[in-house]
């Protein structure tokens, strides 16, 4: 097959055009981060399928025609394959898609069933339409050594010489190479500006974000392994690890690949803790790690870019092969509870995902790939074209239909959720913890009224606060309450050490906290609460007592916000300014 028969295909051709007609009386925005060229740059993750993996060729075509760029990439078998050759093939800001097409056409893809005849015999027989139980039998019995010996009906080796081969052709040759050329992006890379040409997103910085993730499951220590992240609880020498070890490990199906085995893993106590940091594992490392379909665990790894706490610069793109659980699974003999085992194990954690996190819904795209095997690496070049045109089909109805604005809007709520969530969690024990050192004990109802009220901003409510106290210790505790909930305060211990701070920082600050007496000086507090509403308009903030002795007897002190000894009283008081302060009100 030549190049052209993908690219110049009838299908292809009028599909891309009708898109560019489509959004040439329309805005075309699906990211925040472009470069000068007008590029748009997302993250991509791919599943795996074996030979359906054409079709995520076709996705990504399409969206690189259409000036959309890849920055992390990631996925599982053959969504690994592609995320490895894209990130390989060029540079960030290039076309890449068509060096891999060109790999494709020039590649019998069946020769990556390296097995001996009797297992090229038994492959024929399992896929075939016409297979009969005695054919099965007969060809099954050849390919018992293939099992027992070498645990799967390939070696591998085929495919991971190809690909060490295809690596080379673009200059790549180890690890540490592949990584700086994913980190090679254009210095023209940005966050879109708006119209008074202020950056449209928070997160303006991409430094650091770009990644590679190819996901494999290590039997041994039941351990989901991200290469390259997670490299050296495997390599000794790291400089020279070749990155096609990687893709081989993610694609080793079960029984139909040999597994992917590391030998001379590295040991020691503090690899042992590595091992217990990054893969939760406790208990030996392994003489040989032994490699699996990533599959098994993973086969459509979404989550691996997922940022829950933030609305992203640019949007995770997921491309799944196959429609999620459209059909009912036949189980007619002991082939198709296996079939149907694999399946459920490989598909199930990563449906609860999206179904968990209904923003995925958004960007997951669904390419129907029919009644193709994705086992049959003999497929006719006809059935390729299919499964390239399914792709592309896929991408041009998705891009049609994403709205990236709106998509940030349910980012935005999402964080305000996490926000809130963050700012609660923990606040009864201590808020109990205060009240009970303090000596006030705690309504009923008290805690579930200020999360409440928390609940209002669904953030943070983020003040700056000047606290002026003799005792600091004594305040510790309410210090990293407040700190919980947003509040950042400045801890002085006089009224002098106060007219300092805010005379030489600007008065960089919304609220004040302060005790009343100090030392011999019964009043000092409230001396300086006066001289500060006195002195100008610039020192005029809300000021709240909180102090040990309080006599509700005589009212709350004039120019004071707020007068308390008790910490529930205090968060309320503190919301009260955070509401003024959120309506326009003046500090």
């Amino acid at each position: 097959m030549q190049l052209t028969d993908f690219t110049e295909d009838n299908v292809i051709v009028n599909l891309i055009d009708d898109l560019r007609t489509y959004f040439s009386d329309r805005p075309f925005i699906i990211s925040d981060t472009i470069d000068a060229k007008g590029n748009q740059y997302v993250d991509l993750v791919q599943e795996g399928g074996g030979i359906l993996g054409i079709a995520l060729l076709g996705y990504t075509y399409v969206l690189e025609q259409m000036g959309i760029r890849f920055l992390s990439m990631g996925g599982t078998s053959a969504g690994a394959i592609n995320s490895l050759l894209l990130s390989a093939s060029g540079k960030p800001e290039e076309e890449r898609t068509l060096k891999l097409i060109e790999l494709l056409a020039n590649k019998n893809i069946g020769e990556f069933m390296d097995g001996d005849s009797d297992a090229i015999d038994f492959i024929k027989e399992l896929l075939s339409k016409n297979r009969t139980k005695f054919g099965m039998i007969t060809s099954g019995l050849q390919v018992i050594d293939n099992f027992t010996t070498d645990l799967g009906l390939n070696p591998g080796d085929e495919f991971h010489t190809w690909l060490t081969n295809a690596l080379v052709g673009f200059k790549i040759y180890n690890v540490d190479e592949l990584l700086e050329r994913m980190q090679d992006v254009p210095e023209t890379i940005t966050i879109r500006k708006d119209k008074n040409g202020d950056p449209v997103n928070e997160m303006t910085d991409i430094e650091g974000t770009i990644d590679l993730a190819i996901v494999a499951a290590e039997v041994g220590t039941e351990t989901k392994v991200i290469f390259p992240a997670m490299r050296d609880l495997f390599y000794k020498n790291l400089e020279k690890i070749n990155p096609a070890d990687f893709v081989r490990a993610s694609m080793s199906v079960p029984l139909f690949f040999k597994p992917f085995e590391l030998e001379d893993i590295p040991r020691g106590r503090d690899v042992q803790l590595r091992w217990k940091r990054i893969a939760k594992y406790l208990g030996e490392i392994p003489e040989k790690a032994i490699f699996v379909d990533g599959g098994i665990m993973s086969n459509f790894p979404i989550d691996l870019f997922h940022k829950v706490h933030i609305v992203p610069p640019r949007p995770t793109l997921g491309v799944k092969l196959g429609i999620e659980r459209t059909k009912l699974n036949k189980i007619t003999g002991i082939t198709g509870l296996i079939s149907s085992c694999f399946d459920a194990a490989r598909n199930l954690r990563d449906f609860e995902f999206v179904d968990k996190n209904q923003d995925f819904k958004n960007l997951v795209a669904y390419i129907d790939v029919g009644k193709i095997d994705w086992l049959d690496f003999n497929v006719p070049d006809d059935v390729k074209i299919e499964l390239f045109r399914r792709g592309a089909l896929k991408a041009k109805d998705f891009l049609e239909k994403f709205d990236w604005e709106a998509y940030k809007d349910i980012r935005r709520s999402i964080k305000k959720t996490v926000d809130k969530n963050k700012m609660i969690e923990g606040l009864e024990e201590r808020i109990v913890e205060i009240a009970k050192a303090k000596e006030h004990p705690l309504k009923p109802n008290d805690i579930n009224v200020i999360e409440q009220r928390l609940s209002f901003f669904g953030k943070e409510i983020n003040l700056k606060a000047l606290w002026i106290d003799d005792n600091p210790g004594l305040v510790k505790k309410e210090r990293k309450l407040l700190k919980k909930i947003g509040i950042k305060t400045t801890l002085v211990e006089s009224s002098q050490e106060a007219i300092n701070f805010m005379e030489n920082n600007d008065f960089d600050i919304d609220i004040i906290f302060s005790d009343i007496s100090r030392d011999e000086n019964k009043t000092e507090g409230l001396d300086f609460t006066e001289w500060l509403y006195k002195k100008n308009q610039k020192f005029h903030r809300k000021v709240i007592f909180y102090i040990d002795d309080l006599d509700l007897s005589k009212g709350v002190p004039a120019y004071a916000f707020g007068i308390t000894n008790t910490i529930v009283e205090l968060i309320h008081l503190v919301i009260d300014v955070a509401q003024r302060i959120e309506y326009g009100e003046e500090g």
